[in-house]
């Protein structure tokens, strides 16, 4: 979206500058141009199985805050998908941003947004359920295992 502006002199002889205001473009919204409407075409952000993903790396679970809550991979911070639209400021766009899930289709979709919205992600295509199938560290009930069982 834009603005138009007219400036002009009293002095008729004076010609009329037109200025066109541009803006930083907001977000687009869930399903703009298929996004996040279906699981075809995902193939526009970069995926990583769970036990490729590098040690200390900032790790977004997009599960609800009770999924996170009952376990989650050790280091992940908590955005819920459903409320990345409103909170994708909060991610540090100066450090490699790895999304995860359960299985790995939210972190899909949210891949998928913030790849629309000029912001790159690698989903960890697995999954917590790869993260704790690969022995990694996981968190249950605020403790750290890598084997839940």
């Amino acid at each position: 979206m834009s603005s138009d502006m007219t400036l002009s002199s009293p002095d008729p002889g004076n010609v009329k500058i037109r200025l066109t205001l541009g803006h930083i473009p907001a977000p687009q919204p869930w399903g703009s141009r298929g996004v996040a409407s279906s699981m075809a075409g995902m193939s526009d952000f970069e995926s990583m199985r769970a036990e490729d993903v590098p040690e200390d790396v900032q790790l977004v679970d997009v599960r609800e805050a009770n999924e996170f809550a009952e376990w989650h991979a050790k280091g992940a911070e908590n955005l819920p998908l459903s409320e990345l639209q409103l909170r994708y400021g909060e991610l540090d766009l100066d450090q490699d941003l790895y999304i995860i899930c359960l299985s790995g289709g939210r972190s899909a979709k949210a891949c998928q947004w913030l790849e629309l919205n000029g912001i790159d992600a690698i989903n960890v295509s697995n999954g917590s359920i790869g993260w704790r199938d690969a022995g990694r560290t996981i968190i249950v009930n605020g403790e750290e295992t890598t084997n839940p069982a």
